[in-house]
């Protein structure tokens, strides 16, 4: 019985020793956050409100009054018959950061498919069909870039790029094959292009472009052709104006 009594008189005493324990340490910490320094308490709300902002960057490479040239090379690779290859040159004057106008035009290579090969070897189908293929193309389009950003190359260089989309006019040049002979158009086709383009930045007069086209224009033959277009080429631009 008295064993019992010892330990129910101890735990009145255990209660207030944590109680007071807690207390010590509210007090203390209320103190030290009141001993802040007046630099600390600033720093706080400052950064408080900026975690809250969203920032924009500076565009790298301004663009705005330059001129822009650029010598690009790709394959239309959508024709059954023939891969069309254009070796041309672009010119863009940036009129604002992110608009252009732009004059292009290419001369096109081609080469044929497979398909291509085995049809003109079968003595059967050999110069019956009615075909089209592209020599040349030019247009002017506009270029509107409102993408732009940054990104690690190889983790040791931050590279600028941006992406633009690109819409315009195009005259396309053909020949035709008609009963087996080649003869080119006495006039060109007219049509339309839609694509998406890029700029990846070396330095601020330098840059690697990559563009993806679409043109569409009448066929000879009745129906629209097109003429889908991947292209790499290689830009210079103009010193940027005072």
């Amino acid at each position: 019985m008295k064993k019992t009594r010892t330990h129910a008189n101890l735990f009145p005493l255990k209660t207030v020793l944590v109680a007071s324990l807690l207390l010590a340490w509210g007090f203390s910490s209320k103190v030290m956050a009141d001993e802040k320094a007046p630099l600390d308490k600033a720093l706080d709300k400052m950064w408080g409100k900026e975690r809250e902002t969203t920032v924009i960057a500076k565009r790298s490479v301004e663009k705005d009054g330059r001129h822009e040239f650029t010598l690009h090379f790709g394959i239309a690779p959508n024709n059954p018959f023939f891969y069309h290859l254009p070796l041309g040159l672009r010119y863009s004057y940036w009129i604002i950061e992110p608009v252009a106008i732009e004059v292009a035009g290419s001369y096109v290579f081609t080469a044929d498919t497979t398909l291509q090969t085995d049809l003109e070897s079968s003595k059967f189908l050999s110069g019956v069909r009615d075909l089209q293929k592209t020599e040349w193309y030019g247009g002017i389009n506009a270029y509107w870039a409102p993408i732009y950003g940054k990104f690690a190359f190889l983790s040791k260089k931050v590279a600028t790029f941006d992406l633009g989309f690109i819409v315009g006019v195009v005259a396309v040049g053909t020949k035709v094959m008609e009963k087996g002979v080649w003869q080119r158009k006495s006039s060109p086709d007219v049509g339309a292009v839609v694509g998406l383009g890029s700029h990846f930045y070396i330095n601020d007069w330098m840059a690697i472009r990559a563009d993806y086209r679409h043109y569409v224009y009448h066929g000879y033959f009745g129906g629209a052709r097109s003429l889908a277009e991947i292209t790499f080429g290689f830009a210079l631009f103009t010193k940027a104006p005072k």
